[in-house]
């Protein structure tokens, strides 16, 4: 053989060597539908506070998570403000001009009834990693729709053993429309009705009501029952248990069941669910006697906080280009979006290796179905360990 042959041959081999041991590359378009301008839900589950988590996410995938291919993501925004209609067409928008893969959000229920809907008619796979609707659950509704934050519905299983062990069966429910609160709400009278108790006066009220329509209402819960469940958010709570004491509603003839589905930074103690910025502080605590509050186990510690820390920061990368007012941090939800795109991956990766397609919505919904994710992040010593059952 020639030695130019020779050299002809022997890069020809690396080349084969070369193409049989690398991976391939898959370029995955991912929607991102969050709420990047409504100012109500800034500490919640806004873009601002929540996007940097997709970068870290991202990095664990590429560093930590063993794909049988390498996964280049590409994020397409959109503003779904809380607001079906919104949601709606943006969702049309990163179907038909930027052809996603996937759609992440909306963290509304509002807004998420549309986007997984549409999702569903095109069958293309969307993951929420806060809606917490009840009627989400039906796989016949929303084919292609998983979340990684649980509903409402297993709180509302835990309230109700409660009542069955104390043998209650009648009950008031009152709940805020402001954001998780009305789905709380709503999934409490469901998971009641479905096990006989009497629901005997439900009532749903507007943000920062007035004293006179907390009055009203409490007036009404008065004549009808005396084991109450509020659906609120702290300040409102506080409004309607101290309008509850002047009314001599909390000596002990009822009882009140205050629920979040995660606590606030601020909520620590019971202390902190009663404090406000008045001179009522011992009344509150006092009225606070007769409530149980009930909420998921916090995340905490100096290991999220960091992640919150974070993902504030991953704010400034790409594709988002934002830096946050000093001391705004990533908010308590931030690590389920981070945990939805993990989910994600684990999907992806299953699908294409049994060799089927991953943009189907369905096939991908199984590949989700009931995973159990165990994610360490060595840069923030964050570990989780979460199963993802979706009905």
């Amino acid at each position: 053989m020639r030695p130019d042959e020779r050299a002809l041959w022997l890069a020809l081999t690396l080349l084969c060597v070369f193409v049989q041991d690398s991976k391939s590359v898959l370029k995955i378009k991912v929607g991102f539908l969050a709420p990047w301008t409504n100012v109500d839900v800034l500490d919640n589950f806004s873009g601002p506070t929540s996007a940097g988590a997709l970068n870290i996410a991202i990095d664990f995938i590429k560093e930590n998570m063993n794909l049988v291919e390498d996964v280049d993501f590409e994020i397409f925004t959109r503003d779904s403000a809380c607001d079906s209609k919104q949601a709606g067409g943006y969702m049309v928008e990163l179907h038909v001009e930027e052809r996603v893969d996937v759609v992440i959000g909306p963290p509304c229920s509002i807004a998420c009834v549309t986007a997984a809907q549409l999702a569903s008619f095109w069958n293309i796979p969307i993951i929420s990693w806060v809606a917490t609707d009840p009627d989400f659950n039906d796989k016949k509704i929303y084919t292609t729709l998983g979340r990684t934050l649980g509903p409402f519905s297993k709180l509302g299983i835990f309230l109700n053993d409660i009542l069955s062990s104390y043998g209650w069966t009648r009950v008031v429910v009152i709940s805020s429309t402001f954001l998780l609160y009305s789905d709380a709400g709503k999934a409490f009278i469901k998971v009641f009705n479905e096990n006989n108790v009497t629901i005997a006066y439900q009532v749903a009220y507007d943000k920062n009501p007035t004293v006179r329509r907390v009055r009203n209402i409490l007036l009404k819960t008065k004549a009808e029952g005396r084991i109450i469940f509020i659906c609120a958010p702290k300040n409102d709570r506080r409004t309607f248990l101290l309008e509850a004491s002047s009314l001599g509603m909390t000596n002990g003839d009822y009882v009140y069941y205050t629920v979040e589905m995660l606590p606030d930074e601020a909520v620590v103690t019971a202390e902190e669910t009663y404090l406000g910025n008045d001179d009522r502080n011992e009344e509150a605590r006092q009225a606070f006697g007769s409530v149980f509050h009930v909420s998921l186990a916090a995340l905490s510690g100096k290991e999220i906080d960091d992640f919150t820390v974070e993902v504030a920061r991953r704010l400034q990368d790409e594709p988002w280009n934002l830096t946050l007012q000093e001391g705004v941090k990533g908010n308590k939800y931030a690590a389920f979006l981070h945990d939805a795109l993990l989910v994600y991956a684990v999907a992806l990766n299953e699908t294409v290796s049994l060799g089927n397609d991953y943009r189907d919505g369905e096939v991908m919904l199984q590949a989700m179905a009931g995973k159990f994710l165990k994610a360490w992040d060595a840069d923030f010593n964050v570990e989780t360990a979460i199963a993802y059952t979706v009905r």
